[in-house]
């Protein structure tokens, strides 16, 4: 046999083994990239519950805490919230009443396991000062009335980060009734 050809042969069999083996190294992080964009376009973020704790009402303090579920539903691995934006809308005799609006970092930043949901809690503290704020007057003045409940409406949105992309994502206005005990 020729020993030019048999070399020709091993240098093959030899960059065969090498490929084959770097395939099987990135395929993991090939097949994450491909889910990138449908992870981005399939994440569900969504309004589970507004509780309220206005034991305090009276010296016109109310804590407000809005919980949210963030869905990751591909097989995307790095994805991660870091700041959630919410306004509060409530309504009073059949009319919407702006309350407030936070935007809440989260650190450390939630992250988006695959196939997995992550809770997100945006707490708000509403607190009357006296100082031109009247919608928070006119808020604690409703809810010194003693009503059985308040209905609320959200707006806002997330931030979405995966690899160094950053993208701010709106979320759906959702619709929630806290039902408000006797004190």
């Amino acid at each position: 046999m020729n020993p030019k050809r048999l070399n020709q042969e091993n240098l093959l069999i030899i960059f065969s083994v090498c490929s084959l083996l770097s395939l099987a190294l990135i395929a993991p992080d090939l097949f994450n990239y491909s889910e990138f964009y449908r992870a981005i376009d399939s994440v569900d973020f969504a309004l589970v519950e507004i509780t309220m704790n206005s034991t305090l009402v009276d010296a016109g303090v109310v804590f407000i805490t809005v919980e949210f579920s963030a869905t990751n539903p591909t097989g995307f691995d790095g994805m991660q919230i870091p700041t959630v934006t919410c306004h509060l809308k409530y309504f009073m005799e059949n009319q919407l009443r702006s309350l407030i609006g936070v935007t809440q970092s989260i650190s450390p930043p939630a992250q988006l396991e695959p196939f997995q949901s992550t809770a997100i809690r945006i707490n708000f503290t509403i607190e009357y000062s006296g100082q031109q704020q009247e919608f928070v007057r006119i808020f604690i003045g409703h809810l010194q009335l003693h009503p059985q409940q308040i209905e609320w409406l959200t707006i806002g949105q997330y931030v979405l980060q995966a690899y160094n992309y950053a993208l701010a994502v709106q979320f759906e206005p959702a619709m929630y009734t806290t039902t408000i005990n006797s004190r």
